[in-house]
């Protein structure tokens, strides 16, 4: 009896924790009561919203993992229940007791209730695919880096500022890509995939953007240094004013840059998940390179070390020196000194104050990738194709009034 019971799927929630290179992933049979009530809730989503989820986007099934043929998730699948894993914390800590009350939380409020059991047997192979963990590992990572979409959405508005300057074609190629980037993340938050027009839309983007980002990335280590020559007005003041245009020009690229490669990455979660890691690894190899070199130029700005440069030059001169026997050389250096802390205030200022700002985002360490789960199930009551999801609509949430709660 029991065994039947099982090849049709638990009525409640049973799950196991998997663990995998000393990561721990939460895989949850949500069973029959309250699969009944999520599928509800897709439903409405889809005639509402035209697609299951507000958040997240689609995944490619063939990284979830091996369901062998009669196996307990195969049967709970074909039945109509739904699958749900997650890698939070709060989540694995109640799933390692048994008899813990859970609920699944939707984007307003609990969608069903219902005690939890830890399952008796596996409902995933003793060995998860590995594939699958690095999924939802990018996965974290990607939603984690959603904060960058505030960031990009300034960048419009700067680069127009900075039109009035002098290198319009630069500053409007990257207008341009910002602008279409922003076009395709509207595009995918409002249908939560990527058809194979956005697709072209992102290559020729992320052409345009790794094109500014290589040329500004060698015009910013070009020294600005006296050489201890007497600076020419002329030539250093054009210099100086340029300075914080390439390294805005160099900031903004870095930008758009790690947003490319985080579109990248939903469309590798999407499309192939063989190649997620690699792209995961791209997106963390361009976070940190990027946050690097924002780092260096907050604490050793060219700029700001030949202003320091010239003052202290000045400092070094005597009385005499300053007013007598190299009274004009004086003036040539108290002009470029005032002229480089006037555009180290008002136009240098700005450009710090944005990769500030932008550092700090790359290099926070909460995750909200916690916050999101993976769904799986089978369309039409578990007769259809199988669908996987990752989204923040949805999670399993402990009622610790209920923890010594048990079922049988």
């Amino acid at each position: 009896m029991r065994w039947f019971s099982r090849a049709r799927g638990p009525k409640n929630p049973e799950g196991q924790v998997v663990t995998v290179d000393d990561r721990q992933l939460a895989i949850v049979d949500l069973g029959s009561v309250v699969s009944r009530d999520v599928r509800k809730l897709i439903g409405r989503n889809i005639l509402t919203h035209g697609e299951p989820f507000r958040s997240g986007g689609v995944l490619g099934t063939s990284c979830l993992p091996v369901l062998g043929a009669g196996s307990t998730a195969a049967s709970s699948l074909f039945a109509g229940n739904v699958f749900l894993a997650t890698a939070n914390p709060a989540t694995l800590m109640a799933m390692n007791g048994v008899g813990v009350g859970s609920a699944v939380m939707g984007p307003t409020g609990i969608v069903a209730q219902a005690p939890f059991i830890a399952a008796s047997t596996a409902i995933v192979p003793v060995i998860a695919p590995v594939m699958f963990f690095m999924t939802v590992s990018s996965m974290m990572m990607s939603v984690r880096f959603d904060r960058l979409q505030s960031s990009l959405d300034r960048l419009a508005e700067l680069v127009k500022q900075l039109l009035k300057r002098e290198l319009a074609e630069d500053f409007a190629q990257v207008l341009s890509a910002v602008a279409r980037l922003q076009d395709i993340s509207a595009e995918f938050d409002e249908s939560r995939r990527f058809t194979d027009e956005m697709r072209i839309r992102l290559a020729l983007v992320e052409r345009d953007v790794g094109t500014i980002q290589h040329k500004y990335d060698i015009l910013i280590g070009e020294p600005l240094s006296r050489n201890e020559e007497l600076p020419n007005l002329a030539s250093v003041a054009l210099k100086m004013n340029m300075a914080p245009v390439d390294q805005h020009l160099y900031a903004l690229s870095g930008v758009a840059s790690v947003y490319i490669d985080r579109q990248r990455l939903r469309l590798a979660l999407q499309d192939n998940p063989d190649d997620v890691g690699r792209s995961a690894a791209a997106l963390n190899a361009k976070i940190q390179a990027t946050r690097q070199g924002f780092v260096k130029l907050l604490e050793s700005n060219p700029l700001v070390q030949y202003h320091d440069e010239l003052r202290h030059s000045l400092d070094e001169m005597s009385w005499w020196e300053r007013n007598v026997s190299q009274r004009s050389q004086t003036e040539t250096l108290e002009g470029a000194t005032a002229l480089a802390a006037n555009v180290r205030a008002d136009s240098l200022a700005p450009v710090l104050n944005s990769m500030q700002s932008w550092s700090d985002a790359l290099g926070e360490s909460e995750d909200e990738g916690l916050t999101q789960s993976v769904i799986y199930y089978r369309e039409e009551d578990g007769k259809g194709d199988l669908k996987a999801y990752y989204t923040g609509d949805l999670r399993l949430q402990p009622r610790p009034q209920d923890a010594t709660q048990t079922s049988g």
